[in-house]
């Protein structure tokens, strides 16, 4: 399973303010507001990533995949699982199942 881990904790809620609050800061919210206004798919907070054409959609657009990347490379993001559709997921984890093709190029 990609992102879980057993050895990482549960998010407390000290790292789930921190992860909301790193999103909601600038440019990192202006990113994902333009985003989600182009995409119809909100980054934040987590859900289930989206698949085919919606993710055509959203991995298409610069803004989006320029978010995806400026909240992973948050310096203080939490190392920890978050539960996203009851699966345990690092936060970066669930960023890269978004727009999986962006990180390898």
């Amino acid at each position: 399973m990609v992102g879980c881990s057993a050895v990482l904790p549960t998010c407390t809620t000290a790292q789930l303010n921190t992860i909301k609050s790193i999103a909601k800061a600038t440019p990192l919210a202006n990113y994902l507001g333009i985003c989600k206004a182009l995409s119809s798919y909100e980054v934040y907070p987590f859900k289930t990533a989206p698949t085919d054409t919606e993710q055509d959609s959203v991995c298409g657009h610069l803004f989006c995949r320029t978010g995806l990347k400026v909240f992973y490379q948050s310096a203080g993001l939490p190392q920890c699982n978050v539960e996203v559709d009851g699966e345990s997921i690092t936060p970066n984890a669930q960023l890269q199942r978004i727009c999986p093709d962006i990180w390898t190029t």
